[in-house]
């Protein structure tokens, strides 16, 4: 319920009060990729894309297949002109959403 309210907040442009309630949600459940993620955009809502990328980093290691999370790594990255890094994200990011279009054709 929680996150549900961080992702709401965060919709609304209040970023602060998202990441308050996304942390309440990483201190029960600190594996939550969707969590860390939306705390990522929280924090480049705010101007933070370098924690952001901390954020992004920590989704990415629980799950490593959403290419959603790559990409708002992506432009965290390039907001902070890391362009090589930005370019690598993008092309995982295109990768795992081809990849998931090839099995939805599957099904």
């Amino acid at each position: 319920m929680t996150q549900n309210k961080g992702n709401a907040l965060a919709k609304l442009g209040k970023f602060e009060d998202a990441i308050a309630a996304l942390d309440k949600v990483l201190e029960i459940k600190p594996d939550s990729s969707g969590a860390w993620h939306n705390k990522g955009v929280a924090l480049v809502g705010l101007g933070k894309p370098d924690e952001a990328i901390k954020a992004y980093s920590k989704a990415i290691e629980l799950d490593p297949r959403d290419p959603d999370v790559w990409h708002n790594k992506s432009n965290a990255l390039r907001l902070l002109s890391r362009t090589r890094e930005a370019y690598e994200a993008q092309v995982k990011a295109k990768e795992l959403k081809r990849n998931i279009s090839k099995k939805i054709v599957k099904i």
